[in-house]
C-alpha cells in the first residue's frame, strides 16, 4: 500500500518528465507571455505551475523561434520576455483553437494512476469516525454500522423516504466520516484538448506547508462532496465543451472522484429515471466512466467515489426503477428505506408505539420532540459481507451481519 509520502507528485525536472508534448507546452507558454505584459521566467513558471528550469527551456525555445524577445536579465535563469509580431500572430491562432491559459495540465494516464493509487491507499473507516459523524442525528447502532459498511466498501447507497426525514443530512454526515486528503490536477490533457478539473466551488484546497517539493500542476484538497439535484441532465454528466473558450469543464462525477457524490431528489429530474439510472450501470460495475470529446472520441476515466442516491419517491411507483433494480440493488449495494410512522404516532415527548419491531434490540430511544421513522434494511447477511470484501485493497468494516435486524427505528431532530 502506498504511503502519503509516496503519493506526493514528483516535480518534473525536464519537459519530457511532464508526459506532455513539448510543442503543446511551448504553445501554452506562448499564451502565458501573450497574457502578461510584464512576463518573466519566474512569473511564467508560477502561472504554468512548472519549475523555473523547465519554464526557461520553453521560453528559450520560443525565443529561438522568433516568437518572443528577451528584454532583460533579472537574475540567472530569470529573464524578462516580450512578444514579437510573429508571436502575436501565433498566439491569436492558438487562442482561436483553444483559449485555455493557466496551469500546465497532466496527462490522462497520470491522472488515472494517481486516482487509483489514492483509492488503494485510503485508510479504513473506523467505527468511531462514523459514530462521531452521526452524533448530531438520532440513529440506532445497526443503522450506524450499515452506514459504516457503505463508507468502508465505497459502494453505492440508495436511500428512500418522505421529504425532510434526513436523507441528505445522513449523506453529508457519512461523507465527513471519510478522513484524509487527496491530490487532484488543475487540468488534464487529452489529444491536445484541455479538461479543467479543479473547481473552487467543489474543491477546498488545504495547506501543503512542510511538504517536500511537489509537482505544482497538482493541488491537495479535502475529499470533495458534490451534491446535484433536479438540475442534473444527461448532458451535464459528460464533458462540457465551451464554444467561447474552447476547452472542457469536467462533469460533476469527475469532480467528485476521491470523495462523495450525492444524487439528491432522484426521480425529479427532467429526464426519465430509467435513462438516468442506465447511465450509472457501467461506472458502478466497472469503476470506470466513459466520456466523449466533441470530436467523438471516447475516453476512459476512473470512477473512485461513494455514490449515494436519495429520493422521496416510492421506487415501486416508478416502473423504470423497478426494472433496473436487479442491477442496482444487487448484493454489492445497500438500500435504506425510511418511512414515517402511521397516523396517530406521537411526535412529542416519550417513545411512540412501533409495530413489528420485535427484532430490534439496540435499545434506541428517540430524543424528546424527535420525529421518528422506520428503516428497512432490505439486504441479506451474506450479501452485506460481500459488499465490504469485494475490494481487495480495503479491509472489511467490523460488522456482525448475522445480528442485523429486519426493521429499526430512525429519529430526526
Amino acid at each position: 500500500m502506498s504511503t502519503s509520502q509516496d503519493l506526493i507528485p514528483k516535480i518534473p525536472l525536464k519537459p519530457e518528465d511532464t508526459e506532455l508534448d513539448f510543442g503543446f507546452l511551448a504553445d501554452l507558454a506562448l499564451k502565458i507571455v501573450y497574457a502578461d505584459t510584464n512576463c518573466t521566467t519566474e512569473r511564467a513558471a508560477e502561472k504554468l505551475k512548472l519549475s523555473m528550469p523547465v519554464t526557461e527551456e520553453l521560453l528559450q525555445h520560443l525565443y529561438r523561434e522568433k516568437f518572443v524577445e528577451i528584454r532583460g536579465l533579472i537574475t540567472y535563469g530569470n529573464n524578462r520576455y516580450g512578444m514579437l509580431d510573429r508571436g502575436w500572430q501565433r498566439a491569436q491562432r492558438l487562442l482561436d483553437m483553444n483559449g485555455y491559459i493557466g496551469p500546465a495540465p497532466v496527462s490522462l494516464e497520470a491522472y488515472t494512476t494517481m486516482m487509483l493509487r489514492q483509492s488503494a491507499a485510503t485508510e479504513m473507516i473506523q467505527p468511531e469516525a462514523v459514530r462521531t459523524a452521526m452524533s448530531g442525528l438520532v440513529l440506532p447502532e445497526a443503522t450506524v454500522q450499515t452506514l459504516g459498511l457503505v463508507a468502508s466498501s465505497r459502494r453505492s447507497l440508495f436511500m428512500t423516504g418522505p421529504s425532510g426525514n434526513g436523507k441528505t443530512t445522513i449523506a453529508t454526515a457519512l461523507h465527513s466520516a471519510q478522513s484524509g486528503e487527496i491530490w487532484i490536477p488543475y487540468a488534464i490533457e487529452v489529444d491536445g484538448q484541455i479538461i479543467k478539473v479543479f473547481d473552487l466551488h467543489n474543491h477546498q484546497p488545504v495547506s501543503v506547508e512542510g511538504l517536500a517539493r511537489y509537482d505544482g500542476r497538482w493541488t491537495k484538497i479535502k475529499r470533495p462532496l458534490v451534491i446535484v439535484g433536479g438540475e442534473m441532465t444527461i448532458d451535464t454528466m459528460d464533458l462540457i465543451y465551451s464554444q467561447t473558450v474552447r476547452f472542457y469543464e469536467a462533469p460533476f462525477q469527475m469532480k467528485a472522484n476521491g470523495g462523495t457524490l450525492v444524487i439528491d431528489d432522484f426521480g425529479r429530474q427532467q429526464i426519465d429515471p430509467h435513462e438516468l439510472l442506465n447511465r450509472w450501470i457501467i461506472p458502478l460495475e466497472g469503476r470506470v466512466d466513459y466520456l466523449t470529446l466533441h470530436t467523438g472520441k471516447k475516453i476512459e476515466m476512473p470512477f473512485e467515489q461513494l455514490l449515494i442516491f436519495a429520493t422521496n419517491l416510492d421506487p415501486s411507483t416508478m416502473p423504470s426503477c423497478a426494472a433496473w433494480g436487479t442491477a442496482f440493488l444487487s448484493p454489492r449495494r445497500q438500500k435504506i428505506c425510511m418511512r414515517r410512522f402511521s397516523e396517530g404516532t406521537s411526535k412529542g415527548a416519550g417513545s411512540p408505539t412501533i409495530p413489528n419491531i420485535s427484532t430490534f434490540s439496540s435499545g434506541f430511544t428517540p430524543k424528546r420532540n424527535a420525529h421518528c421513522g422506520v428503516v428497512n434494511l432490505e439486504i441479506s447477511s451474506n450479501a452485506a459481507w460481500t459488499s465490504a470484501s469485494t475490494r481487495t485493497d480495503r479491509k472489511s468494516y467490523p460488522l456482525n451481519c448475522s445480528n442485523w435486524p429486519g426493521t429499526i427505528t430512525l429519529g430526526r431532530d
